[in-house]
């Protein structure tokens, strides 16, 4: 997996719960930070909390670049190439970046740099931002219910951002019991596709419950996960397990509606 951000805590923020799952569930994750956040806060705290970060979540390796911050559109032929390989050596299956759907900026401008250096690829999504718009509209849900502690944890290592109102534990538990909802779950973060092969999703075990949920069940990998959230280190991980819906992923809802879901159990009561 690849994993585009803007700023140093913008991944922990937005989906830290399905990168930590990822990394458990036996997969490579890399990411990629556009700018310092220097418009925002002290330049070296924040490269420093990056790294913690991306070491606390268990990803394989982090790539910071110090494009201009609060205009990184005017960066985007550079962020195209710099995207374009990491795509070339990384080869991910999965590709994770901002929405479009968003009021920040950087965020509008990685979202379309992303697109474009990953043209050819088979799978992106789109995860949700603090700064996310109304039409944010996501049909794709990762369940984070043993995650969601470790997604509060990785956020409190960006110190230097402590007193912006979106990096409040109550509120990371907040939005996740409400993405949890529309999922039919207890908590979850939900990504919006811009195109999605279900045969990319590796070990995850997807089930049809109101909208698309992507699920998986590490139960060898909790007590792993629990030591590594008292050392303030990820390193839990578990082999790959074969996929087991092929490609039914694309025809749930479909379905459902054949079935005659009641109501109650349709996107509609989401949205």
């Amino acid at each position: 997996m690849l994993a585009i951000a803007a700023h140093p805590d913008d991944l922990e923020l937005a989906c830290g719960g399905t990168l930590a799952k990822f990394v458990d569930s036996g997969h490579e994750v890399q990411e990629l930070v556009m700018s310092d956040g220097e418009r925002g806060g002290n330049v070296e705290a924040r490269c420093g909390e990056a790294r913690r970060g991306a070491s606390f979540l268990g990803l394989a390796g982090l790539q910071h670049f110090s494009f201009t911050d609060a205009d990184l559109a005017g960066h985007a032929q550079e962020m195209i190439q710099e995207i374009e390989a990491a795509i070339a050596r990384f080869k991910p299956d999965i590709i994770l970046t901002h929405s479009h759907h968003d009021y920040h900026q950087d965020h509008q401008a990685v979202h379309a740099a992303t697109l474009r250096a990953a043209r050819r690829h088979s799978s992106i999504l789109c995860y949700e931002s603090p700064s996310a718009t109304r039409e944010f509209d996501p049909c794709v849900f990762v369940d984070i219910d043993d995650y969601v502690e470790a997604k509060v944890q990785a956020v409190l290592m960006h110190g230097d951002q402590r007193d912006k109102p979106y990096m409040a534990a109550e509120r990371l538990r907040g939005i996740a019991i409400f993405r949890g909802a529309q999922a039919r779950r207890k908590v979850a973060e939900a990504f919006e596709p811009v195109r999605m092969l279900a045969t990319e999703m590796g070990s995850f075990e997807a089930e049809s419950i109101g909208r698309r949920v992507i699920a998986v069940h590490p139960e060898s990998s909790r007590e792993s996960r629990r030591s590594a959230l008292n050392q303030t280190c990820w390193e839990a991980a578990l082999p790959k397990q074969p996929m087991p819906y092929g490609e039914q992923l694309a025809r749930m809802d479909w379905d459902q509606d054949r079935a005659g879901a009641r109501p109650e159990d349709t996107d509609h009561a989401n949205r």
